[in-house]
């Protein structure tokens, strides 16, 4: 049985399941290259008809009532050989059956693991299917509500960076990780500012914002289980936050907590949360190399990670592998890579990433390691869910306070960029190999894009050994 699941809303996504395995889940906005968007477009349709597959149940869900015309997509799917004469199309977005938060929560069943609490601090919330709006919900091991609360941690977040960055509450809420940023370089408590903006003089800004980030903290920490949890929702991409929840006992973060987990929480909710684990989230489709011919301009030759390791130490590369990673960071697969060492790399990456000041970029590190650079409190960070200290002078993947975002690579995760941190000296600066504000790379052409309009010279493939050299 193939089951096909559709999130219509931002990070929309979608997910693939044969019986009760994950064989594929990726964003939306990876195929019609619009951050957030979440459009049903030909290129996804085109690779879904690459696969091969008719679907016995396409299930769908959105953030808004009513809006999914399953005759409209009933017939696409028909145009496409998507679907066979008893395909069964389920819509989850009508408001007696909203379960948007219980989603959540069986989607980090599917990328944690089972836990006696299931707790998501989401953003805006919808109203459930008992009438009550989601802001924070805490659900027990049989997936049932046990509490739910109304601070509006993820509402006050949204509409203070709405209010930085000159935009609405919507489009706030997706800018609330450069608001986090900010607030690091505030030290002051205070309860209003006159002004909000991402000037460098603006302390008065920088303090009010670290007031909204403690005053987060504070307030989940006061709600969420303090032992054997999975927390998801929006809010659990507080990389702030998330760190002080490392003193409790137990507490896992979902790696897909943004609205994306929906389709594969979806999926796993069809299936009374029988899908099975996954053991990582390198989840897009495969590459497909047959159009590496499309870089005309550019020398491609054999290599290995002793070479790229060599150039790393003075220039960035892009390592570009396997499937793509789900969420909002490179890690490994669609990455953008130099030594983090260097006191030029961080001019060399923002001639191509040109990210805002205040914004720090973030360590991979090989995971035996990894205790010798930052204070890891004992656990790993294979997600970049996590800020630690540093124990070194590495002012180029650290934030203000010393913190870095780490993530941690073992062999068995991802071993060709294992190798290459290895041959590196065991740490490099990653960053996602995108363009600020854009999509992450996914195929070639994206690829070959950036390449074209940036200073970018180098793309190392190790699924074919080989090295992409912009003349």
């Amino acid at each position: 049985m193939y089951i096909l699941s559709i999130f219509f809303g931002h990070d929309g996504a979608f997910s693939i399941a044969k019986g009760y395995d994950l064989l594929i889940h990726c964003q939306l906005d990876r195929f019609n290259r619009l951050k957030h968007d979440f459009s049903l477009n030909g290129n996804l349709l085109i690779y879904l008809q690459s696969l091969n597959i008719k679907f016995d149940i396409v299930l769908m869900s959105n953030l808004s009532e009513n809006i999914i015309d399953i005759e409209f997509i009933k017939n696409i799917f028909k145009n496409f050989k998507l679907k066979h004469n008893n395909t069964l199309f389920i819509d989850y977005s009508k408001k007696e059956n909203k379960k948007h938060h219980l989603l959540h929560a069986y989607c980090s069943k599917v990328t944690l693991g089972d836990n006696e609490n299931y707790f998501v601090a989401d953003g805006g919330g919808i109203v459930d299917e008992t009438g009550e709006l989601e802001r924070e919900s805490i659900f027990n091991k049989n997936f049932n509500v046990s509490k739910r609360f109304k601070k509006l941690i993820g509402v006050r977040y949204g509409t203070v960076s709405g209010e930085l960055f000159n935009t609405d509450y919507e489009h706030g809420f997706l800018l609330c990780g450069k608001t986090m940023a900010l607030s690091q370089y505030g030290s002051n408590i205070i309860t209003k500012a006159d002004k909000l903006n991402e000037e460098k003089d603006n302390t008065e800004c920088q303090d009010f914002l670290y007031s909204l980030q403690k005053q987060t903290e504070e307030e989940l920490l006061s709600i969420i289980p303090k032992e054997n949890c999975n927390y998801s929702g929006g809010v659990a991409q507080n990389i702030l936050v998330n760190s002080k929840i490392l003193n409790l006992k137990n507490i896992k973060i979902d790696p897909i907590c943004i609205d994306s987990g929906i389709s594969l929480g979806l999926i796993n909710y069809f299936l009374k949360g029988n899908l099975r684990k996954i053991n990582n989230v390198y989840l897009g489709p495969l590459p497909n190399y047959d159009f590496l011919k499309i870089f005309t301009n550019c020398e491609i030759i054999p290599s290995d990670e002793k070479k790229v390791a060599n150039i790393l130490k003075d220039n960035p590369v892009a390592l570009y592998q396997g499937r793509s990673e789900q969420g909002q960071r490179g890690l490994g697969n669609r990455s953008l890579l130099i030594n983090c060492h260097n006191d030029k790399s961080i001019g060399k990456i923002n001639a191509i990433k040109n990210r805002e000041w205040y914004r720090p970029f973030s360590p991979s590190v090989v995971e035996e390691k990894a205790n010798d650079y930052f204070d890891m409190k004992g656990v790993t960070s294979p997600y970049m869910m996590y800020a630690f200290q540093s124990k070194q002078n590495l002012k180029n993947v650290c934030a203000i306070d010393g913190s870095s975002r780490v993530q941690t690579v073992n062999a068995e995760q991802n071993p060709a960029f294992y190798r290459l941190l290895k041959e590196s000296g065991d740490i490099l600066l990653n960053t996602s190999l995108n363009f600020p504000g854009q999509v992450l790379v996914e195929n070639l052409m994206d690829l070959k894009y950036m390449l074209d309009m940036s200073p970018l010279k180098y793309v190392w493939l190790p699924d074919i050994n080989q090295l992409i050299i912009k003349k």
